[in-house]
């Protein structure tokens, strides 16, 4: 994959066979430099400003004690110069949100193929967020319900409507039926809110809204 950029990849969880096992074929897929700690912060501290950018430590949930693990995980996402994702979440706990509001940049689950968490990997040295569109089309929602931000400022209520549902996939004809107006109409409001948030295309827009979160 010669279109990844490098940096170091930090497995870190008491699973250490699993993590090493992981560590190994990630760094064997991509061009990432994989290393496993069960406690990595003797090394992170170690690392300077310009070093931390280019890492990502994922933290291993198999067997974390739901919140209270995320608030022992809290110290180490506050580091806003690390990039940090949670891998063997349980979708059934929904942690998501929280570990999204102390800085968590991606969710990998239990049972997730490999090929996908390669992807979210370098998805996530790119700059982006990892996570589903329903997870993501929710926070927005929330975000723009408590923001008094540009972005909540420029979209009618309307807008913000069709935005939601756009991030969550639905095609136009979904949304028409949704909101119980014509297709023509839904292209009219996607063309306002193409211009209000300064994008040209609906892929476009979902990468706005994910920068706009991070903001």
């Amino acid at each position: 994959m010669n279109d990844m950029a490098s940096g170091n990849v930090f497995v870190v969880g008491p699973n250490t066979l699993q993590n090493e096992l992981l560590a190994s074929t990630l760094q064997a897929e991509t061009e990432f430099s994989c290393f496993v700690f069960k406690d990595p912060a003797h090394t992170l501290s170690a690392l300077d400003k310009a070093e931390k950018k280019s890492c990502l430590a994922l933290y291993d949930c198999l067997g974390m004690d739901g919140k209270t693990g995320l608030a022992d995980l809290e110290e180490s996402v506050a580091d806003k110069d690390l990039m940090v994702a949670l891998f063997n979440l349980d979708r059934k706990e929904e942690l998501e949100k929280q570990a999204f509001s102390i800085g968590v940049k991606g969710f990998f689950y239990r049972g997730d193929p490999f090929t996908l968490f390669v992807k979210g990997v370098v998805a996530i040295f790119r700059g982006e967020l990892w996570m589903s569109r329903r997870l993501l089309s929710e926070l927005v929602t929330q975000r723009i319900a408590v923001s008094r931000s540009t972005l909540a400022h420029r979209l009618s209520v309307r807008e913000k409507e069709i935005l939601g549902l756009m991030i969550r996939g639905a095609t136009d004809k979904e949304i028409a039926d949704a909101m119980f107006i014509s297709r023509h109409t839904v292209k009219n409001h996607l063309c306002n809110i193409f211009r209000k948030i300064q994008v040209h295309s609906k892929a476009q827009a979902v990468k706005r809204a994910a920068r706009y979160l991070e903001t």
